[in-house]
């Protein structure tokens, strides 16, 4: 199963935050962002997007596809 990067921006306390995880489709995206912001009610949603390009983070690449076992 090929898993796309997601990255979720959200606000903590005035804090701009970024939470980076892998989904198999914008379904799953939007669930796993559910659960976090129901774990985490001080976080305040701003946008999640698709980076099946990758991303760049403090000078490491992360891929924009893996492959996982299901």
């Amino acid at each position: 199963m090929i898993k796309t990067l997601y990255i979720m921006e959200c606000l903590d306390s005035g804090c701009y935050r970024l939470h980076i995880f892998y989904a198999k489709d914008e379904t799953e995206a939007n669930q796993i962002v559910q659960k976090t912001l129901d774990k985490q009610v001080e976080l305040t949603f701003i946008a999640v997007t698709a980076h099946p390009e990758g991303f760049i983070f403090r000078r490491y690449r992360r891929p924009g596809q893996i492959e996982c076992k299901e």
